[in-house]
């Protein structure tokens, strides 16, 4: 599995190393995976690889996080995508800034989030 997250491609293996530096021991790691298993498993549930390193990048190491954000992902997963590539210009008012600063924050956000994907 593969997707394409800000501009670069992006393999299951970036998601499992992500997963294994928040839950170290080998069963918390095989529980946090079969949680966001759950995330992909209906056919309209798109974009699983981003979803799913959106959810753990959000989740912080905290469990029952994880299950509500899976959850959230079921319902609309581009509210969990906007958290997690894009919180500062989530966190903006429409309209609030010039097109200039718009672009600014989003490419603070992306520089962000690749530089996570790297850690």
């Amino acid at each position: 599995m593969a997707d394409l997250i800000a501009g670069r491609l992006v393999t299951e293996s970036v998601l499992q190393r992500k997963v294994a530096a928040l839950w170290p021991l080998p069963t918390e790691r095989e529980n946090a995976l079969h949680a966001l298993a759950r995330y992909g498993e209906a056919r309209h549930e798109g974009s699983i690889l981003r979803v799913r390193l959106a959810i753990v990048r959000l989740a912080t190491a905290d469990r029952l996080k994880l299950d509500e954000l899976v959850a959230m992902a079921k319902q609309d997963y581009r509210d969990v995508i906007m958290w997690a590539e894009y919180p500062r210009e989530g966190r903006m008012l429409p309209g609030a800034g010039s097109t200039t600063s718009m672009e600014a924050v989003r490419a603070a956000d992306r520089a962000d989030y690749l530089r996570w994907l790297d850690e």
